[in-house]
């Protein structure tokens, strides 16, 4: 895993730890209701971007694996 791939996931997981802080907080001080439209929401952008990223892994190719052993 190259650094740069590193610090997506690293970004990715820090983006997702905070909006799940957010929710609850907004769960617990707002109104139940509009936190579940929200959570809903957000729920339903998270999946497309699962898709696209799926999608997108499937249509890169995948890096060639070197065998450099003796015998």
């Amino acid at each position: 895993m190259t650094a740069q791939y590193r610090a997506w996931a690293w970004a990715g997981a820090t983006l997702g730890a905070l909006a799940a802080v957010g929710l609850a907080v907004y769960a617990m001080v707002g109104d139940l209701g509009t936190a579940d439209r929200a959570a809903s929401v957000l729920g339903a952008v998270v999946g497309l971007a699962a898709l696209v990223t799926s999608l997108y892994s499937l249509r890169t190719p995948a890096p060639a694996h070197r065998t450099d052993h003796d015998g």
